[in-house]
């Protein structure tokens, strides 16, 4: 996979009679569209960068929810953000999918909350979140900085978050490594010199008669088999830190 690099997009509406620039504030990784509905003779402009007022910072407790029948407690309570690797049960450790972070937050009711924009920061996200403040949907985030602008859905007083944070399935496939093979596979497979894995040899009988998976651990299948089960397990989940941040 390659990482992409976005920058400005100006999308102009033609005629413009002149040359025009605009200074804008990016943090890294962001975009932003441009877009000019009228003509214009200005020929410069710039946007002031928003100054930190105040921030409040929290890591725990979050209560975290795995929508899957696998895991023995669907709802765990963390006193601190991690990654799922860490996790001692290995239905916790291998998850794949999406498991639903909830935190209630306190901003003191003499905070200005006019005059302001109130700016969530997830940190590190592995890999994707799709964030919501006191029962309101905030968008998915997918790519850092992962941050996303409270709006009118900010509060003073209590404030419930709940982020929902969707991983790869490579810690699933490589948790599913680790209970004992229903699968044949054939030999290995190399490209430009590299193990690129192993194909399916031939689609298993249980699997043709429709009956009962032999090895009762593993929740996928798969034609192509790339992990062992020794492969290194990525990182999952809300990493953080977690900020609410009141720029002005």
């Amino acid at each position: 996979m390659c990482p992409f690099v976005f920058t400005a997009l100006a999308l102009l509406a033609l005629p413009v009679k002149a040359d025009l620039e605009v200074d804008l504030d990016f943090p890294g990784l962001d975009s932003m569209f441009v877009v000019f509905r009228t003509p214009t003779q200005a020929t410069g402009a710039s946007t002031p960068p928003l100054v930190e007022k105040t921030s409040v910072a929290f890591d725990g407790p979050w209560r975290v929810e795995f929508p899957t029948a696998s895991v023995a407690s669907r709802t765990v309570d963390l006193p601190r953000l991690a990654s799922w690797t860490e996790q001692a049960e290995p239905a916790l450790r291998y998850f794949s999918g999406t498991a639903t972070y909830r935190t209630t937050v306190r901003l003191d009711s003499a905070s200005p909350l006019a005059g302001g924009i109130w700016r969530l920061e997830l940190g590190a996200v592995a890999d994707m979140a799709e964030v919501s403040l006191n029962g309101r949907s905030l968008g998915v985030l997918w790519r850092a900085p992962f941050s996303v602008d409270l709006g009118s859905a900010v509060r003073p007083g209590e404030n419930t978050l709940e982020i929902k944070v969707t991983n790869t399935w490579h810690n699933r496939l490589v948790g599913d490594e680790q209970e004992p093979a229903d699968l044949e596979w054939g030999p290995e497979r190399k490209f430009s010199g590299k193990d690129v894995g192993r194909p399916l040899a031939r689609f298993p009988a249980w699997l043709r008669e429709n009956a009962a998976r032999p090895s009762a651990g593993r929740t996928t299948f798969v034609t192509w088999n790339y992990f062992t089960k020794d492969e290194p397990l990525l990182p999952a989940g809300l990493l953080g830190p977690v900020r609410i941040v009141l720029l002005s």
